[in-house]
């Protein structure tokens, strides 16, 4: 027997949902059917009318960490006529299961769902009892089934092929998009408090390896099998620190990707394993761009605070050698950190993005994630109440701290605006110095906006730059940055 799923996520802003692609291409292969809405896009109107047409035995929701407000919100006007079973998981889900007690939902997944979600789906087909399975967290008339998390997958090679078509369908722009996510494995060994890996490695102990990688065959191969059937010029390796590869998986790699894909791709590196071997490797496979945290330009703040125990010239040589072999560098930052003098650091942050000279300075506004470590540490430090109501979708735009005075917060949130634009002209930090002391406004973020999609799309990922990209690009901006006003008063109501 078959069950019909119907998979809801906001949207996508031509971003490929992996962890939903990898859920949808389980339960295919298991038989059961599957379909996917964009909340957004359709509203909860549509939405609802969907729901009706399709009878699904269960509403799957894949949500981060702010933007499960909305989708919460999206569900509780769905049951208001929807009987089925509404299942909630993705990174929220793994680390606050207590979600489980918000009304309307009925069960939570944690963690790694393949196996899960295929075990529920076969359960509600069958007519069975699903309370006991791994994994999951499961309400009935106030009572939960709190269930321990499985094993992790060990074979990664024996799960299927991402099912992009899942998002794909109904998505024409996200389809032709010449770009495509792939991830070649799972886990990280590193415990940068920003982070959840520290949080998901402690659950997770004792129940496998924490990073596992697929065999190259495997990559290969579903790199071909994408390159086939879509538009496919270049990929994005998202693996979170992808020369934890050993080097022999690196060198099959370099060796046979350029002949039998023959895509360029970025990946994520970490400082401490960039070294002439490896970037030699990386150039030798096609690596167009890497992308490297350097995070904050305050060395102590980087090793006490961040974790991160990387000092100002071993960040400026890994910048050099991979510059060197032509592969171009995108540096991470956070601005706004939870410390005493938070526009100090993060001009020490600046002044050290300019003398690396990296293709594009990303900047992202620190956000205090509750159940990370630095997260924990803003709560305790009086910078952040601990609330989740409060945490927004994006890290792009405000930030959530209080240094107790007004100034910090505007100095903060505009300094963060020119990050990029500064690191590439440094001619420009005497006026960018009197900006940041105005009040926040539209016109600075749309020029962050406008600089992050033109270094993203141009010198990252090798997009002509042209009226279509040009369109694209504000198209997702506004797809990215509007929200679904039909649920305001439903949030408000939620809220009371």
């Amino acid at each position: 027997m078959a069950a019909k799923l119907l998979f809801v996520i906001k949207g996508t802003a031509l971003v490929e949902r992996y962890g939903v692609m990898m859920l949808a291409a389980a339960l295919k292969r298991a038989g059961h059917g599957v379909a996917l809405a964009r909340a957004q896009r359709l509203g909860v109107e549509r939405l609802r009318q969907k729901v009706r047409e399709l009878e699904p035995a269960a509403l799957l929701y894949s949500a981060m960490t702010g933007e499960h407000q909305y989708l919460l919100d999206v569900n509780r006007r769905l049951k208001e006529d929807y009987r089925g079973v509404s299942v909630f998981g993705g990174p929220h889900a793994t680390f606050f299961p207590e979600m489980i007690y918000e009304d309307g939902v009925d069960v939570v997944c944690r963690g790694e769902g393949e196996e899960a979600v295929v075990e529920l789906a076969d359960a509600l087909a069958e007519g069975r009892e699903y309370a006991g399975i791994a994994n999951l967290w499961v309400k009935r008339d106030g009572d939960v089934a709190r269930n321990e998390l499985r094993p992790l997958v060990e074979d990664l090679d024996a799960l299927p092929f991402a099912d992009r078509g899942i998002l794909y369908e109904g998505d024409a722009a996200l389809r032709d998009h010449p770009t495509k996510i792939f991830f070649a494995m799972r886990g990280c060994v590193f415990r940068c408090t920003y982070c959840f890996n520290h949080r998901f490695n402690d659950m997770c102990r004792g129940l496998g390896r924490v990073c596992r990688a697929r065999s190259v065959d495997g990559l290969l191969a579903e790199m071909k099998h994408v390159k086939a059937r879509w538009p496919l010029r270049y990929m994005q390796i998202d693996d979170d620190t992808f020369l934890l590869h050993k080097r022999a998986w690196l060198e099959e790699f370099a060796e046979r990707l350029p002949r039998e894909v023959g895509a360029p791709f970025m990946c994520n590196v970490r400082v401490d394993l960039v070294n002439a071997d490896n970037v030699r490797l990386l150039k030798a496979a096609g690596c167009h761009a890497a992308w490297m945290g350097v995070e904050a330009g305050d060395e102590r703040v980087r090793r006490d605070v961040l974790k991160r125990p990387h000092t100002d010239d071993e960040i400026k040589a890994a910048v050099t050698l991979l510059r060197r072999r032509g592969i171009r560098v995108a540096t991470q930052n956070l601005c706004g950190l939870p410390v005493e003098d938070p526009v100090a650091v993060d001009e020490k942050t600046l002044a050290l993005n300019v003398a690396c000279r990296p293709d594009f300075a990303w900047s992202s506004i620190f956000y205090p994630y509750p159940r990370t470590e630095l997260g924990e540490r803003a709560v305790a430090g009086g910078y952040y109440d601990g609330s989740l109501a409060d945490v927004p979708e994006t890290n792009k735009i405000n930030t959530m701290l209080a240094w107790g005075d007004e100034k910090t917060t505007r100095q903060v949130e505009n300094l963060h605006k020119f990050f990029g634009v500064v690191a590439e002209f440094p001619w420009l930090w005497p006026l960018a110095r009197r900006l940041i002391n105005l009040r926040p406004n539209r016109l600075f973020v749309l020029a962050f906006f406008l600089w992050y999609g033109y270094c993203w799309k141009t010198r990252i990922e090798k997009i002509p730059f042209t009226p279509k990209t040009v369109f694209s690009l504000f198209k997702t901006l506004l797809e990215y940055l509007r929200g679904v006003k039909e649920l305001a008063p439903a949030r408000a109501e939620a809220g009371a």
